[in-house]
């Protein structure tokens, strides 16, 4: 992992004016082996083992995010929070196999450890088992965003470039507040689907 803060060369993030960079990142849930391995028989075990929450960018000077992985985290995989002058390419995120119909809802099991920046679900149904799950990207309140090759995005009121979206298993592959823009089924590719390009200008 790179990291570079011209603001503060010690590492020291005590502002939301750094500029940074993150090449080459995972950030995994790796305790998923550990579900399986505490799993009884009957499929229940009693305990929650995972993350609530990957990568929260809230900085407003250049935000560089290059090969970055992250995966399983409950709430959300990338957020950005009125976080502006952001690139991102090569990102990758994955769901949270334990979510989703017939499992607990998210919130669940955070909803007493919520921070300003979570995202709260309220635009879904209360019962919707495929809404309510981690979200790959969630984009509020930011600005000038620029995703090459990655996952989908999430957008509130913002500008944004999106280019080579790729989604598989995804009903709604961009969101605006709880307006579907863009779904898997429209954009049909090879594996799941394929936008080319995004441009999104408020």
């Amino acid at each position: 992992m790179a990291w570079t803060n011209q603001y503060n060369p010690s590492g020291e993030t005590t502002g939301h004016n750094l500029r940074s960079f993150l090449g080459i990142v995972e950030i995994l849930t790796v305790l998923l082996e550990a579900r399986r391995e505490m799993r009884k028989p009957d499929g229940s075990n009693g305990q929650t083992i995972s993350t609530g929450r990957a990568l929260l960018v809230e900085a407003t000077a250049a935000t560089w995010l290059v090969g970055t992985r992250l995966e399983h985290h409950e709430l959300y995989q990338y957020n950005l929070e009125n976080a502006h002058n952001v690139f991102s390419t090569m990102q990758q995120s994955e769901s949270v196999y334990w979510q989703g119909p017939g499992n607990m809802l998210i919130p669940a099991p955070w909803q007493d450890n919520v921070i300003p920046s979570d995202p709260d679900f309220s635009q879904f149904a209360a019962d919707d088992a495929l809404c309510r799950m981690g979200h790959s990207e969630r984009i509020h309140a930011s600005s000038n965003f620029f995703l090459y090759g990655g996952c989908t995005g999430r957008s509130s009121t913002m500008a944004a470039l999106a280019m080579q979206l790729l989604e598989n298993s995804t009903t709604n592959m961009l969101l605006s507040g709880n307006q579907a823009i863009a779904t898997e089924d429209e954009n049909a590719g090879g594996w799941g689907g394929v936008i080319a390009a995004y441009l999104y200008s408020i």
